[in-house]
């Protein structure tokens, strides 16, 4: 009995058996894939540059006798980095928002600055296991010596106070981006939780854009976290350099205000900037705190990289500021997130990508924007540089002038000619088109010659810092002496008013070219946006007028011309002719812009396509979405079409000119800037700014003297 008991009692028990033997295959097996995973994570970890692009750990490490309630804390140590395999942490100053009273605003930047420099001093006496970073080839050569890299950073603007210098002196203690605000609106931005909006900010202030326009040029990161989403908007369209987003989360799978929705993830990878990923539960997930783990976190990264790919996603844990999951409770477990991913069939290379590639090669590109910065001012003290078509005239000479369609206006005066770099612009008198009657020509004909008459003067009482230019051998001597040049044009020859002999009067009176029409057909010629009328070309006394106008050394424009108009006049006339400010119609097909068949002919005449920067004619778009980056696509294809030789810019400020990021000729330099990033040379420059003009209006003054010979 005992033997059949023991053999009935084995057959009972077998199946427990079977399943406790399984259940520990399985488990050692899980083990030993998990061993294997590590061992490979640790081995990449020893190649590839691993980056937390934002903890909030400084005021802890130099104040560890402060206890902040609610928040784990000690999650970042140089020990515990060690331990994690992370090899540089983005260590930010955090600043709660407060009032903006002068007592105030100094108080946040006297804090801001004290904390940096403490900070810096715990870093020095730990500089046998930490140095801080100032670049990206700092952390490669870091990692190299053994140790660990610390970048200082500063959460929320609010630390600079109204004081825009204080951006460049922060810079010189080691910041390396500043996060433009934090829960609620600061005088720089929008914040994604501000609740009441008594200041009726939304989106960057015009202090913003200031702060903007200097975190460019000294080369510091702009962080998008905690920002609205009119603030990435408006900081999308005005920022010259890539943005990163240092601690935030996806919308779609948490939906909190301080999380990024795919099309804001598209926009942040389309201007070349990163998704550094926080880890915080309150962005990750509505389950329980217990609940949100290492695989939750994954999710998130994954959802980038399937919107954005794996060149624009990152890690910026929040820890020592709310992030954390469970399995990555502090950075000495970091490595877990590798081991995450590498199930999820990442590769060494998508790592390498993660963990650091892509948010040095964001940081390396904004200094590089730095360096553009530096060379285009310098270039810009050098080379002659013109802007061929401004219709400032009439502001300048009415200050209290208010446009009746909002167009913004003062974008050109000498002042800001000074500030920008510009060597010269053609001033164009504008004339509306009016009635074909004797009085419409003669009242058109008396205000062009007032005009000009007027802005002589204008420019005569200026003498110290303008001069009155009428060729080209004027304006290089002008440009040497260090003066600006102020170039007459006539902007529609009706303006010239029914007389061929008036063509004469308007050169001596040193009116460089006339634009043949303006909106709409004259007596020259049809316009290329003419309603009742369209397809007309030159009529008789527009033929009349080129002949006259080749004789007499004057430029011939043909923006606004139709299309007939345009190969008419290239076949009529003797001189080269160009488009003082048009776009391309490939990039946006609207009648005014230029067909590529137009620029080709063009420049087979010896012509220069001269583009304008209104938002009508750089984007299909909202005008207000227009961007700097649209305006260089319109360059760029008359350089790749026709060659450097045949491009330059003629704006059409104070008449609609002007997108997101140009908005006045103080911020020339911005678009050569751009074209050094697209690899122009200084010799590519000096032709697009100046060079290329100058060559057709001396080819024009060459061709009057062998006509006037015959």
């Amino acid at each position: 009995m005992k033997k059949r008991y023991f053999s009935v009692s084995c057959m009972t028990l077998l199946p427990a058996l079977t399943l406790i033997l399984g259940l520990s295959f399985g488990a050692n097996a899980q083990s030993n894939e998990d061993s294997l995973l590590y061992a490979k994570a640790a081995e990449i970890h020893k190649e590839v540059i691993s980056i937390d692009s934002h903890v909030d750990s400084e005021y802890r490490l130099t104040h560890p006798e402060v206890k902040r309630k609610s928040l784990s804390i000690g999650q970042v140590t140089i020990d515990k980095m060690y331990k994690g395999n992370l090899d540089a942490v983005f260590f930010a100053v955090y600043l709660a928002q407060k009032g903006n009273s002068p007592r105030e605003l100094d108080s946040v930047y006297r804090f801001c600055r004290g904390e940096i420099l403490d900070f810096r001093s715990y870093l020095f006496k730990k500089r046998d296991s930490i140095e801080i970073a100032y670049s990206p080839a700092d952390i490669v050569g870091i990692k190299r010596r053994g140790k660990r890299a610390a970048v200082l950073a500063i959460e929320n603007g609010y630390g600079i106070g109204d004081k825009i210098e204080r951006i460049e002196e922060f810079f010189q203690l080691g910041v390396r981006y500043i996060t433009l605000c934090h829960s609620s609106n600061n005088l720089i931005c929008e914040s994604c939780t501000e609740k009441e909006h008594a200041d009726g900010l939304y989106g960057l202030s015009d202090f913003g854009r200031k702060v903007v326009d200097e975190m460019n040029r000294v080369g510091m990161i702009i962080d998008v976290s905690h920002a609205s989403s009119n603030t990435l908007r408006d900081l999308l369209q005005y920022s010259k350099a890539p943005v990163i987003a240092t601690h935030s989360a996806v919308w779609e799978l948490k939906h909190h205000k301080r999380n990024l929705t795919d099309d804001e993830m598209r926009a942040i990878a389309a201007k070349g900037g990163v998704i550094q990923v926080a880890s915080g539960r309150w962005c990750l997930s509505e389950l329980p705190k217990e609940q949100v783990n290492v695989s939750t976190l994954a999710d998130h990264i994954d959802h980038v990289r399937r919107v954005v790919g794996i060149e624009h996603v990152g890690i910026g844990t929040d820890f020592d500021g709310g992030g954390g999951v469970v399995g990555m409770e502090d950075c000495s477990k970091m490595t877990a997130l590798t081991v995450e991913l590498l199930r999820r069939g990442y590769t060494k290379e998508d790592l390498r990508l993660f963990w650091g590639g892509n948010l040095m090669r964001v940081w390396q590109n904004v200094l590089d924007m730095r360096e553009y910065s530096l060379q285009a001012r310098a270039l810009h003290k050098e080379i002659l540089s013109i802007d061929s078509h401004i219709d400032s005239e009439y502001s300048l000479l009415r200050p209290d002038y208010v446009d009746p369609e909002g167009l913004s206006i003062g974008q050109v005066t000498p002042y800001k000619m000074y500030q920008g770099g510009l060597s010269a612009a053609f001033f164009a008198v504008f004339v509306e088109q009016g009635p074909d009657t004797r009085k419409g020509y003669d009242s058109a004909y008396a205000y062009t010659i007032n005009e000009l008459d007027n802005l002589k003067e204008y420019v005569s009482q200026r003498a110290d810092s303008l001069e009155w230019v009428t060729s080209p051998q004027e304006l290089r001597r002008v440009h040497r002496e260090g003066k600006k040049g102020f170039i007459p044009a006539l902007e529609n020859g009706y303006g010239m008013g029914d007389s061929i002999d008036h063509l004469d009067t308007l050169c001596k009176r040193g009116v460089q070219y006339v634009t043949l029409c303006h909106f709409r057909n004259n007596h020259l010629c049809g316009s290329s946006t003419e309603k009742k009328d369209p397809g007309k070309g030159l009529t008789p006394f527009g033929r009349e007028a080129v002949e006259r106008m080749n004789r007499l050394g004057m430029m011939i424009d043909l923006s606004h011309a139709s299309t007939e108009t345009l190969y008419e006049v290239l076949e009529l006339s003797k001189a080269p002719v160009l488009a003082t400010h048009s776009g391309v119609r490939a990039v946006n097909d609207l009648k005014r812009n230029l067909s590529d068949e137009d620029i080709k002919a063009l420049a087979a005449k010896g012509g220069v396509v001269q583009v304008a920067s209104g938002a009508w004619f750089v984007s299909p778009g909202p005008e207000r979405e227009a961007m700097l980056d649209q305006l260089i696509e319109h360059i760029l294809h008359v350089k790749n079409l026709v060659g450097i030789e045949h491009v330059g810019l003629g704006t059409d400020f104070d008449g609609g000119g002007g997108v997101k990021g140009f908005e006045d000729c103080t911020q020339i330099s911005a678009i050569t800037e751009k074209l050094l990033a697209k690899g122009f040379t200084k010799q590519d420059l000096e032709l697009f700014w100046g060079g290329n003009l100058m060559r057709l209006w001396e080819q024009v003054k060459s061709t009057a003297k062998e006509l006037q010979n015959l």
